[in-house]
């Protein structure tokens, strides 16, 4: 478990575009994290025809006009609160010790 020192918030920001079945798995392994849940918050920005709210996450819903990844990570970016950003993509499945790992490997 993480140590009881004050750290800075965290943002996770994932880019997602038709891939909900893939974009379930990464969020499911996101709640097993080993990291205290007031510390991090979850963005993720979906371009999509159809936005469809995500429980637990902070969801922004792009209109489908093909802008590209870099304006999708700016998206994010600015609905973003957390002092460190940390891009993942919406196919990976995340160890639990993940956060905390990349957190101190951050503080040295």
């Amino acid at each position: 478990m993480m140590d009881s020192f004050n750290h800075p918030d965290i943002s996770i920001i994932i880019i997602t575009k038709d891939r909900r079945k893939y974009l379930k798995k990464t969020l499911a392994s996101l709640k097993n994290l080993n990291f205290p849940k007031a510390k991090y918050e979850i963005v993720v920005v979906e371009e999509a025809d159809d936005p469809q709210e995500i429980d637990g996450v902070k969801y922004v819903f792009i209109p489908r006009k093909n802008k590209g990844f870099g304006y999708a990570r700016n998206t994010g970016l600015r609905h973003a609160t957390g002092k460190i950003i940390v891009f993942l993509d919406d196919d990976c499945e995340i160890h639990n010790g993940w956060l905390e790992n990349t957190f101190r490997s951050i503080q040295r």
